[in-house]
């Protein structure tokens, strides 16, 4: 399954680049690489899919590969909320109750 992933992501395919990403965190039937899943994750949100938006979000908030930041979470919730996935919401207000209302606005 994953040369599936692996050629669809490296068509350009926007499904495929985050799934391979979300596999890469995962180290799920690839090599467990953060560096590796944020290229092929950034590559699917430069083409504006929500999902990776959302994942791009869980990444900051949680730290994974990242240094965790509440400010690029909350800034990738309200992106993907805005082109279409409700639990970004969700997510979104969950976060607010973590920071200060500078670190809102600046996201």
């Amino acid at each position: 399954m994953r040369q599936w992933y692996e050629k669809s992501a490296a068509q350009g395919n926007a499904h495929g680049q985050l799934l391979l990403g979300i596999l890469s965190v995962q180290g799920k039937g690839v090599p467990h690489d953060y560096k590796k899943a944020l290229l092929w994750i950034r590559l699917a949100v430069d083409q504006g899919l929500h999902d990776a938006q959302h994942f791009l979000g869980l990444t900051y908030e949680n730290g994974k590969g990242v240094s965790r930041d509440l400010i690029q979470a909350h800034k990738w919730y309200i992106l993907a909320g805005v082109n279409g996935l409700e639990i970004a919401d969700t997510d979104r207000d969950a976060i607010e109750k973590q920071m200060t209302p500078s670190q809102i606005a600046e996201a």
